[in-house]
């Protein structure tokens, strides 16, 4: 059996490999296995003075499952966006609270589909050196839908990519 330490310890070196990694990418879905991914990484930036950006999509894909609106008010997202960015400056005061620093975590919300909005758009805008991903949770209905952001990462991501249950 593994204990969390040496989890911790594979993923320290897994990303000692290669000390080229300036900035680090870290999706989540505030599922646990991602916001385990998260604290992780913001471990490793904090201790190796790292840029971490933290990327939440609201994935516009399943709002607009099952609903006759095809997409959202403008209303409705200014809604959704404000909520989550209490969330996200709560999460950012956490990791600054343990020693990060303030110009080294970046956060970030996007509309849009998971899938693309890491790969495409906010690679090339930020060009991080590599992705931190959770590994997934979701059930087999809902990746049958919606298609899974992970297996898409993993496939057309342009950066390195580390998965951490």
């Amino acid at each position: 059996m593994i204990c969390l330490t040496q989890i911790e310890y594979y993923v320290e070196e897994v990303l000692l490999m290669s000390n080229n990694y300036q900035r680090i990418l870290c999706p989540i879905s505030w599922s646990n296995n991602s916001m385990n991914a998260l604290k992780k990484t913001a471990n490793y930036t904090r201790n190796h003075n790292i840029q971490l950006d933290i990327l939440y999509v609201i994935d516009s894909t399943i709002l607009a499952f099952g609903n006759f609106q095809p997409e959202m008010s403008s209303q409705q997202k200014k809604q959704l966006k404000e909520t989550y960015e209490k969330k996200m400056a709560n999460l950012v005061q956490e990791i600054l609270a343990e020693g990060s620093s303030m110009y080294q975590v970046h956060s970030h919300i996007r509309f849009g589909d998971p899938r693309k909005i890491i790969c495409e758009n906010f690679l090339e805008e930020y060009r991080d050196d590599l992705i931190v991903l959770g590994q997934p949770q979701f059930n087999h209905l809902h990746r049958a839908l919606t298609g899974s952001v992970y297996a898409y990462v993993n496939k057309y991501a342009t950066c390195d990519i580390l998965t951490v249950r």
